[in-house]
């Protein structure tokens, strides 16, 4: 089974929002409920997709149950991609336009 190796970041899965670290948002902080890892929920989806998830090992282990992960990171050294089964080395903002817009085409087909 994969690793946990040491890191930091965020992710979304299986189609919710979900994040290691509670928002700024007026003060106020995350619900753990919102949160994937040690201090939130463990998940298990068929597929999970980290987008810029460098790989904290408190959020892999809410996630490593998962079926099939995807990463996506810009620094190629980001430990996720020792938990992914397949890699993307690329900037996140410029990679999920892209994505979505290719899925956009194949549900239309």
């Amino acid at each position: 089974r994969r690793g946990l190796p040491p890191g930091g970041g965020a992710g979304r899965a299986a189609g919710r929002r979900g994040r290691r670290l509670p928002p700024r948002h007026r003060g106020g902080l995350g619900l753990p409920a919102h949160q994937i890892g040690q201090s939130g929920k463990a998940i298990a989806p068929k597929l999970y997709i980290a987008c810029g998830i460098s790989g904290a090992i408190q959020h892999l282990a809410g996630m490593e149950e998962s079926e099939f992960i995807i990463a996506i990171n810009k620094d190629k050294y980001a430990p996720i991609f020792n938990t992914a089964d397949v890699g993307v080395v690329a900037d996140v903002q410029k990679v999920i336009p892209l994505l979505t817009e290719r899925l956009s085409q194949m549900m239309k087909k």
